[in-house]
């Protein structure tokens, strides 16, 4: 199995982006330190499935709320999670939008 990522993005809060800052060690923090900015609006998560199946957080970067296209540059046209408005998330993918209950039916089929 090839590893996967995708992407999360969720409103910034001091407490969360210091939860997800301790994911991470030595040089790897550091240049996630240089890639955030307390005064963004969101936080873009990267997350990948690995081989064995389990899960790791792999970047992190804060973004500015506004077009999706500020988010684009890295999530690439991947599986993109979107919790920064209503209760259940929104899925971004390949420039499309769902909502995630049509989601979870079409990749059903």
């Amino acid at each position: 199995m090839k590893t996967k990522k995708y992407f999360m993005i969720k409103r910034n809060s001091p407490k969360l982006l210091g939860s997800y800052l301790q994911e991470f060690s030595g040089n790897e923090l550091d240049k996630i330190k240089k890639q955030v900015n307390v005064n963004d609006s969101l936080l873009l998560i990267e997350k990948t499935m690995n081989e064995d199946n389990t899960e790791s957080y792999t970047n992190l970067w804060t973004v500015s709320e506004g077009c999706e296209i500020l988010w684009q540059k890295y999530v690439k046209n991947r599986l993109l999670y979107d919790y920064t408005g209503i209760v259940y998330p929104i899925i971004h993918l390949k420039g499309k939008t769902y909502f995630f209950d049509y989601y979870c039916e079409i990749i059903k089929k």
